[in-house]
C-alpha cells in the first residue's frame, strides 16, 4: 500500500509550496512530487531539499508513532531512500 505524506509550506518570498512524497514499491526509494505556485503558473519538480528530506523524517516518524507507517518505510525514508542491501 502507498501511503503519501504531504505537506504545505510558504517560503520566505511568500511562494506556496506543496510537497508529497511516498516510498515506492519494489526498489524501496523516495518518491516526491513537490509543486510551487508561482507568477506565470504551477510548476513541478522531482528534486526535494535538504530541508525537505528532515521534514519527511519528522513526518515519518510521527506516523510511525501512531502506527500509521510500517517500520521497514520509516528505515527507508530516513536512510534517504536507499534500501539497505538483504545480508
Amino acid at each position: 500500500m502507498r501511503r503519501r505524506i504531504c505537506w504545505f509550506e510558504r517560503e520566505e518570498d511568500g511562494v506556496k509550496r506543496e510537497v508529497e512524497a511516498h516510498v515506492a514499491a519494489g526498489p524501496g526509494v523516495v518518491e516526491w512530487k513537490i509543486w510551487r505556485e508561482e507568477a506565470d503558473g504551477r510548476r513541478r519538480s522531482n528534486t526535494p531539499t535538504p530541508a525537505d528530506w528532515d521534514e519527511l523524517c519528522r513526518r515519518a516518524d510521527a506516523w510511525y508513532r501512531r502506527g500509521a507507517l510500517p517500520y521497514e518505510e520509516l528505515l527507508i525514508i530516513q536512510k534517504r531512500g536507499v534500501k539497505p542491501a538483504v545480508e
